[in-house]
This record gives C-alpha cells, sequence and structure tokens, in this order.
C-alpha cells in the first residue's frame, strides 16, 4: 500500500489495500484531509442536531443489487426479489454519505450509475478502529446489530477492562435483527428498530445489519434524530470477533469472555485459511477476560 492511504493510529494487513487503486495518491486526492473532512462533519452535525445516514457498500452489496449469486452471500437471502432490490438502489441514490471501497468501481456503476462517493469506506472502520467515534460520543451511543453480536456486547461491558478499553459507561440501547436473511424481514426489522428508537437520546446510532441495511436506510431518520453510522465488521470488533486483518483495524483488541461457548457463534472470516503470519496476527488480538 502506497503510504499516502495510511490513517494514523491504524494499522492495515488487508490486501485490499496492495491493489492497483490504491498505488496512485490521484486515485483519491487529499486522502486525510477528507478523512478529517467527515470527522469535522460528524462533529457539526451533531451540535446542530442534524440527522444524517452514513452507508458502506462493497462486494457482496453490489453482486446482491446486480442480482449475482456469490456463496458466501447464500445464507443471507433465498431468492432475488426484484421491488426489494429497487428501493434498495433508490435508498442508496438518496442516501446523505455513501462509501466504499476504491476497487470495484465497474459493479458499483451498474448499481448506481448516476451516484458518486462521499467517502472511501475505509474512513469509516478508522473511526471505529481509532475509537474515534467512540471517544467523542461517549455513553451516547446505540447499537444495531446481530442479536448474537449484542448479546456478546452486553456481556462485554460487564468488564472494567472491555468498558474502558472502548470507553463507554454504557450504550443507550441494544436493538437486535436476525443475524441472516435479514432481506426477507425488512418490514419486521424496521418495526423493531423503530421500536427500539422510541425513547433513544442517542446522538449516535452505531449498525451493522448486512445487506437488509439497504432496504431500511430510508426510514431511520424518521425513527429518531441521530446520526447513524454503518460500521459493519466493526461491530463483530465491538463483540470481540472482529478480525484485526480487515482494512484498517490491525490494531484492535479483541476482549473475549473465558467461561462463554463461541462455538454457536456466527464468524466472519475463515481464519484458519489464513497464512500463518496473518494468523499470529489475529491470535495476538485476542484478550481474554
Amino acid at each position: 500500500m502506497n503510504p499516502y492511504f495510511e490513517i494514523p493510529n491504524t494499522i492495515n494487513y488487508d490486501p485490499q489495500q496492495m491493489k492497483v487503486e490504491y498505488k496512485f495518491p490521484d486515485n483519491y486526492p487529499n486522502w486525510l484531509d477528507k478523512y478529517n473532512e467527515l470527522k469535522n462533519n460528524i462533529l457539526l452535525w451533531s451540535k446542530n442536531n442534524k440527522s444524517k445516514v452514513i452507508i458502506r457498500c462493497f462486494d457482496g452489496e453490489w453482486k446482491y443489487l446486480n442480482k449475482t449469486k456469490m456463496r458466501y452471500l447464500e445464507g443471507y437471502y433465498n431468492t432475488f426479489n426484484e421491488k426489494i432490490i429497487n428501493k434498495m438502489k433508490e435508498n442508496l441514490n438518496n442516501v446523505d454519505i455513501l462509501t466504499s471501497h476504491l476497487t470495484h468501481v465497474e459493479d458499483r456503476i451498474k448499481v448506481l450509475p448516476n451516484r458518486n462517493l462521499d467517502y472511501p469506506m475505509e474512513f469509516i472502520y478508522s473511526l471505529i478502529s481509532t475509537k474515534w467515534i467512540l471517544n467523542n460520543f461517549k455513553n451516547d451511543i446505540t447499537l444495531i446489530g446481530g442479536s448474537d453480536r449484542m448479546d456478546l456486547i452486553k456481556q462485554l461491558m460487564k468488564s472494567k477492562e472491555y468498558r474502558t478499553y472502548i470507553n463507554q459507561d454504557r450504550f443507550n440501547e441494544y436493538i437486535s435483527v436476525p443475524n441472516k436473511q435479514c432481506c426477507e424481514q425488512i418490514d419486521t426489522i424496521s418495526k423493531s428498530i423503530e421500536e427500539g428508537l422510541r425513547n433513544s437520546t442517542s446522538k449516535i446510532v452505531l449498525f451493522g445489519m448486512g445487506i437488509s441495511k439497504l432496504g431500511i436506510i430510508d426510514k431511520l431518520k424518521g425513527y429518531h434524530n441521530a446520526i447513524y453510522i454503518d460500521i459493519g465488521h466493526g461491530m463483530d470488533c465491538l463483540a470481540g470477533i472482529g478480525n484485526p486483518i480487515r482494512p484498517y483495524f490491525g490494531m484492535w483488541k479483541n476482549y473475549r469472555l473465558k467461561k462463554f461457548n463461541y462455538n454457536n457463534i456466527y464468524f466472519c472470516d475463515s481464519v484458519h485459511n489464513y497464512p500463518d503470519h496473518l494468523q499470529k496476527i489475529y491470535n495476538k488480538s485476542i484478550i481474554d477476560i
């Protein structure tokens, strides 16, 4: 990776950033200035009580919206529903902030020919991996994610060491959604989120909902005035099951519960297939509590 694309207080091991799109600064001018712009915008929006939705999309979303089957996504949908896909495309065209990697441009343009990226999604990962969003909005955050992730975070929050690490005394709400096949349950999930946010005072809502998020993002600001940030794998990291090989998460520590049985937890990445040096990095990220 060209050092130009580094982000302070992060380490990147992901091969994604070794691709040609990350070799030349002209592919994304003013990289760090734009990263700081996003952070400043979040602070300003919050100060002015402006509700925004920041979304991440990458290969899974582009493939799904292009109705291209991918083996690793088979558990997340049964069929392609044309009505749902068209609504998702409409929502993406209208979302406040769209982020993605600099790669897979052709897939993105097929879905959104008239919509440019606002920021690279590496910036969103870094908001979590540097703990910037956690440090700037202490005790002012709601979480929306898979039920197993929410349960793990609730248990981890009982640990003072973990709370200190993420600089939170509490999360205001934990809103659980199904872990798989959510695209076929958008109406039900929307109602759960609406109910969960009914009495919320949080300024920030962090969510990780897979592809189903694309069918829900148009409704979020109507449920509660906040800044909604799609942190994706960042939710796994908060749950202690993150992958430090993911972009810019190389410094993240995964807090694990010694007495918890993780056999029934779905892990997004097959780390056992990684080269030895990456498995060592992953194993060093784990802290048992």
